[in-house]
């Protein structure tokens, strides 16, 4: 599926073909709740291969934070992709950024819980996790049966 996405000021917009597309992991890490500024976030997974950004590389910015560049608007501040040392040759946009419509997926992980701030209830039905959980992506993606065959 061919996705696109944007910052809220519209500078800069990017496109990912991939499998991936079900927002499903929600991250309760503290690095993630706070560089999104919200109780948690949710990131689609792609080939860094298969990204690309259309319109306004100049206003990209990057924070290191660990073994991730988060990568967000430097005018309006939305924040757009990760890209994660461990993996090399993936990418991963923040679900929020993406203009596509997205399936809406069965089944929610709630991953680094033990993170969660007490003013949040997780509400939503799903395995919550301390921290990563048993599947990986790309074994949870197959489980469902939302990948296709090889290429």
């Amino acid at each position: 599926m061919r996705l696109a996405g944007s910052c809220h000021c519209q500078r800069v917009r990017f496109e990912l073909d991939t499998a991936w597309h079900y927002p499903y992991q929600w991250c309760f890490c503290e690095i993630c709740r706070k560089t999104n500024g919200s109780a948690f976030a949710c990131n689609i997974k792609g080939r860094k291969a298969d990204f690309r950004i259309l319109q306004g590389e100049e206003h990209l910015k990057k924070y290191r934070a660990v073994s991730v560049d988060r990568y967000f608007c430097g005018t309006c501040g939305s924040q757009l992709f990760i890209l994660d040392d461990a993996w090399p040759d993936g990418v991963w946009p923040n679900a929020a950024a993406i203009d596509t419509p997205l399936p809406r997926c069965s089944e929610q992980v709630h991953i680094f819980v033990r993170s969660k701030v007490p003013w949040y209830p997780i509400r939503t039905p799903g395995a919550q996790y301390d921290t990563y959980p048993e599947l990986s992506i790309d074994a949870f993606h197959e489980r469902m049966g939302w990948l296709p065959g090889p290429d």
